[in-house]
C-alpha cells in the first residue's frame, strides 16, 4: 500500500461519510430549529 493510495482511500471514505451524514445532520438541524422557534414563540407569548 503506497501513501498516495492510502490518502486517496481516506479522502474517498471521508467524502462518503460526509455525503451519508449531511442529510441526517440537515434534518436534525431543521428539527432543532423548528423546536427552538416554537419554544421562543411560546416564551414570548406567555410573558
Amino acid at each position: 500500500m503506497s501513501d498516495r493510495l492510502v490518502k486517496g482511500l481516506a479522502i474517498t471514505f471521508m467524502v462518503l461519510v460526509i455525503l451519508i451524514l449531511s442529510p441526517i445532520v440537515f434534518s436534525f438541524g431543521q428539527a432543532v430549529g423548528t423546536n427552538l422557534s416554537q419554544l421562543y414563540c411560546q416564551i414570548s407569548t406567555s410573558s
